[in-house]
């Protein structure tokens, strides 16, 4: 298994690949670039299909595909949405089209994309694609050409993600990230943040706030970052080159080290330091980003909490945490240690506690739905109704999708949800009439691809006004006056 330091490093055209990078944007053009390199701009479209965990991530490897590939006359399309893809690809030929599984299958039974000349399949972050949708997978691996070149991006190379290379990528060459070297110091602790790529800027704003460090260097690989890094600090009040300064490596003391972007290695992390030593490290990072950070630190790592979001939930945290706390007192809990003793050799206490929690919040939520099925006769159907909520096709929700957050966040468990219809802009999700209420209180607020939901039962929802109140346009001439 052959290890490279650059991970375009000796790749062969045509070839099998498979890169270990972590899920990290900016790296993209590493992996992307050597196979838009292998495409023929007289070539028929589509000639190369990129599979994205989600139509996020679609979004951001199809902008950095189209950058790589438009001085070669190439286009590329972000698949999020099978219908509006459907007719974008209709309109457009496009060599590159990128997008998840599920919305790439989609396409391929409506009969708007065609693989049979696709030379290069890339998979972005297999593992989060298993996770989220393997079957679909499948679907869209069983439909590439075989002849077509396989690049694999993973985080790591677990069993699953080894099974399906060896089935679909047979003898690829690996791109590797260096094996850490022996290090002169000891690993530093690392904080994070976690935002949305889209809102780094006010996680940063929020943080420069709440610590006023003296001195601070924030790191941003891509020139846009450092740019959007830069216009916040002039808003800030920071001189060009005063006190707090964005670049690539630390070039002045600096009392504290803010990660924009996440390093690839830890070898980057060292790199960026230097020989100066921040007191504090603090990371902005997307949640699916953790492990990687983890990884890349080689230390220490903790969550850094704002006061904002702290202050908003504090009240409702200390509840919890004195009734916690009172069970704690009242003892009696051998039974529950002996059970969840084995877990600790897998996971941290804390995330155990946490789990625990998720679980005794679904159930608190689930008397009403209960009670009422404990009520009924026996053989009798719990009454159904129906929540309106505002996701529909343009989002490219499916069913799965609504299903998965409400027995994920609403309390109930999948055998009792009811029929679930998606339209264009809404949807309506049939539960138990009892538990309704309840349901859409604990849904609303959550995100469902990127958007997030406002439940509410549909007889709760404004009525429209009869015709003869809605304001009537200007009168035609052929109008009558009586």
């Amino acid at each position: 298994m052959e290890q490279e330091g650059t991970p375009t490093a000796g790749v062969a055209r045509g070839q099998n690949t498979v890169f270990v990078l972590p899920p990290d944007w900016a790296h993209a053009a590493s992996f992307l670039a050597p196979a838009i390199e292998r495409l023929d701009p007289a070539g028929a479209a589509p000639q190369m299909l990129v599979v994205a965990p989600d139509p996020d991530v679609a979004t951001i490897l199809a902008a950095a595909a189209l950058a790589l590939a438009r001085p070669a006359g190439l286009s590329a399309t972000a698949a999020t949405s099978a219908r509006r893809a459907a007719r974008a690809l209709r309109e457009r030929a496009s060599a590159i089209v990128v997008g998840d599984a599920p919305t790439i299958v989609a396409l391929l039974r409506a009969s708007a994309l065609k693989l049979d000349g696709v030379r290069q399949l890339v998979l972005a972050w297999l593992d989060d694609q298993l996770a989220a949708h393997e079957g679909a997978l499948e679907v869209v691996l069983a439909e590439v050409p075989k002849d077509a070149a396989r690049t694999i991006v993973a985080r790591e190379l677990s069993p699953a993600v080894e099974a399906l290379i060896e089935r679909y990528a047979r003898r690829p060459r690996r791109v590797l990230p260096p094996a850490p070297a022996g290090e002169a110091h000891a690993a530093p602790p690392v904080q994070f943040v976690t935002a949305h790529g889209a809102l780094r800027s006010a996680a940063l704003r929020r943080l420069l706030d709440e610590l006023d460090p003296a001195t601070a260097f924030v790191f941003a690989r891509e020139r846009a970052a450092r740019d959007e890094v830069s216009a916040l600090l002039d808003v800030l009040g920071y001189p060009e080159a005063g006190p707090v300064r964005v670049g690539t490596a630390i070039e002045t003391d600096a009392d504290t080290l803010v990660l924009y972007d996440l390093p690839a290695t830890r070898a980057d992390l060292q790199a960026i330091i230097g020989e100066r030593r921040p007191s504090r490290i603090v990371a902005l990072v997307q949640p699916r980003q953790l492990a990687a950070l983890r990884e890349v630190a080689g230390g220490p790592v903790s969550p850094f909490l704002l006061p904002e979001p702290v202050q908003r939930a504090r009240a409702a945290e200390d509840r919890l945490r004195d009734e916690l706390r009172a069970t704690l007192l009242a003892g009696g809990h051998a039974r529950e240690v002996l059970a969840l003793e084995p877990l600790l050799g897998e996971f941290d206490g804390v995330e155990i506690a946490a789990a625990a929690l998720s679980l005794l919040e679904g159930e608190r939520h689930r008397p009403a739905a209960v009670a009422g099925a404990s009520a009924a006769p026996a053989g009798a159907t719990a009454r159904m109704t129906r929540l309106f909520m505002n996701v529909g096709e343009m989002d490219g929700v499916r069913p799965a999708d609504l299903v998965g957050a409400i027995t994920a966040h609403g309390g109930l468990t999948g055998a009792e949800v009811g029929r679930v219809e998606i339209r264009e802009r809404h949807a309506l999700v049939e539960v138990p009439e009892a538990a309704a209420s309840s349901v859409a209180e604990r849904l609303t607020g959550r995100t469902i691809r990127g958007r997030q939901i406002h439940a509410r039962l549909e007889s709760d929802r404004p009525a429209r006004p009869p015709r003869s109140t809605r304001p009537m346009g200007p009168r035609r001439s052929g109008d009558s006056r009586r």
